[in-house]
């Protein structure tokens, strides 16, 4: 599909090129923290010396969470590009139909994360914090 511009829908090309751009960039940070804590991490908690075992998870620990953060906001932003795709491709009806299809998406994959997906892998209260004490 060669991509196809109108030239008065400038500032719509630029909020999508914004978008997909932040997007790239918070998925790209993504992937380095989870490649760094997963090359390093294992490797000082097994060959460093005393107290680095805590030490690599407590540090993986504290990368999870930015991590997960950058990933979510990465995932938001290439969602909010799909809807802005949308309104640059596409008549104004079915970029409002796109815009609440992806809206709808959202919702429901957050709700589903939130109730779902987060409370099968979550710590039994008082235990997730164990790894800490362990000198």
């Amino acid at each position: 599909m060669v991509p196809t511009w109108d030239s008065d829908k400038k500032t719509e090309e630029i909020i999508f090129y914004t978008l997909v751009s932040v997007s790239i960039g918070f998925n790209i940070l993504t992937l380095c923290i989870s490649s760094w804590c997963m090359i390093f991490g294992p490797g000082l908690a097994i060959r460093g010396p005393d107290g680095s075992m805590s030490r690599a998870v407590e540090g993986m620990y504290a990368e999870r969470k930015w991590a997960l953060r950058f990933f979510w906001t990465g995932l938001f932003f290439i969602m909010l590009s799909g809807i802005s795709l949308g309104w640059l491709k596409f008549h104004w009806k079915t970029a409002t139909t796109m815009t609440v299809i992806f809206m709808a998406f959202i919702v429901t994959f957050f709700v589903y994360v939130k109730y779902v997906t987060r409370p099968r892998f979550r710590f039994p209260k008082g235990t997730h914090m164990w790894y800490f004490n362990l000198n």
